[in-house]
Parts: C-alpha cells; sequence; structure tokens
C-alpha cells in the first residue's frame, strides 16, 4: 500500500511536470519571431542574386516572372509534343488529324470548364 503523499507525488511527476513543460514550450513559441522577418531576408535573397548575376554580366529577371516564362515554354513544348504524337497516331490508324485535334481540344475545353478544372486552374 502506498501512503497519500506518495500517490500525490506520483500524480504531480506524472501531471505537473508534463503541465510545467507545457508552460515552457508555450513560452519558447511565443517568443519565436522569424515570420517578422521573413520579407525582410526574401528582399535582402533577392538583392543579393541580383548583385551577383549582374556582376557576372548576366541579365536579371525577377523570379515570377522568370517561373512564368519557363512555365510558358515547357507548356508550349508539351502542346507540340502533343501535336506530333497525334500526328503519328492518326497516320498509323488512318484517321484524321483535324478532326482528332478537334475533338481533343474539344474535351480539354470542358474539362477547363468543368468545376474541378476551374478549380485545378486548368
Amino acid at each position: 500500500m502506498s501512503t497519500a503523499a506518495l500517490q500525490r507525488t506520483l500524480v504531480f511527476l506524472y501531471l505537473g511536470i508534463d503541465m510545467v513543460c507545457f508552460a515552457i514550450c508555450i513560452v519558447l513559441v511565443a517568443r519565436l519571431n522569424v515570420e517578422k522577418y521573413l520579407d525582410a531576408d526574401h528582399d535582402a535573397i533577392l538583392a543579393h542574386q541580383k548583385a551577383q548575376v549582374l556582376a557576372e554580366g548576366g541579365t536579371w529577371v525577377d523570379p515570377a516572372e522568370r517561373a512564368r516564362l519557363e512555365q510558358e515554354e515547357a507548356d508550349k513544348e508539351a502542346e507540340e509534343a502533343r501535336v506530333q504524337e497525334l500526328e503519328e497516331t492518326c497516320r498509323r490508324k488512318g484517321l484524321d488529324f483535324a478532326k482528332e485535334n478537334e475533338k481533343y481540344l474539344a474535351r480539354r475545353e470542358k474539362q477547363k470548364n468543368a468545376p474541378l478544372g476551374k478549380l485545378l486552374g486548368l
């Protein structure tokens, strides 16, 4: 049998120490201020990258613009590959390329206008 003092001590060790640790964690997390400096850090990184590119004699392109241009180029290459593949398939199967391409474009437009397509940005 255990005494009442031992039971209180065990309850404190089991619950009390956890609560004290949680309180310490809450205080430490509340003092984190990483988000406060995110914009300044981002601007400093961009300025450093821009200076490095210009020092090397390159042309600086904003990262958002560069990503947009790369996406446009990738979309263009994908469309060219799709057309080439469809032409090859139509040639092999004896189908009319214009009709098959029109079917594909109609399906893609239907998917784009569907609620899920709008949500996904198709």
